[in-house]
């Protein structure tokens, strides 16, 4: 599968997630991904949730 949304793509996943009784599909992008971003305000909503990383071993 080629990068970035395509129409298709984000299509084809929201009739899997039908098919498979999914309560919803969630993924995460860049902040500064517009171009996907734009796609992905039409055809889902955006969530307030922030995400974050931490580097395994001792704090």
């Amino acid at each position: 599968m080629a990068p970035g949304p395509s129409p298709f793509r984000l299509g084809a996943l929201r009739g899997l997630a039908a098919e498979r009784g999914w309560s919803v599909v969630r993924w995460i992008t860049a902040d500064d991904n517009h171009r996907a971003r734009a796609k992905y305000d039409q055809v889902a909503t955006r969530t307030m949730w922030v995400t974050y990383d931490m580097a395994p071993g001792r704090g």
